[in-house]
């Protein structure tokens, strides 16, 4: 896999976990209801996080279809 993709591959896990780590969790809590932070900002963030699992699932498909197209490129053999 190009280094490119793996590291956009981390960050992408990196930020999805973030919305299960405890501190995120904490602020969000400690912050709803106030007035800056409201309902529609909980939606947003749920689709954020959303999005970020949709792009996980499209980077990993063109991942396994980069893989196999390498694997079928090498292992061809020319007639002459």
């Amino acid at each position: 896999m190009d280094e490119t993709l793996k590291r956009f591959k981390n960050e992408l896990d990196y930020l999805i976990k973030q919305q299960t780590n405890p501190f995120s969790v904490a602020f969000f809590m400690q912050n709803y209801g106030k007035e800056h932070f409201t309902d529609e900002d909980a939606i947003e963030t749920r689709g954020y996080f959303k999005g970020l699992k949709v792009a996980m699932e499209c980077l990993e498909k063109h991942i396994a279809i980069a893989e196999e197209t390498e694997e079928y490129e090498e292992g061809e053999v020319y007639d002459d």
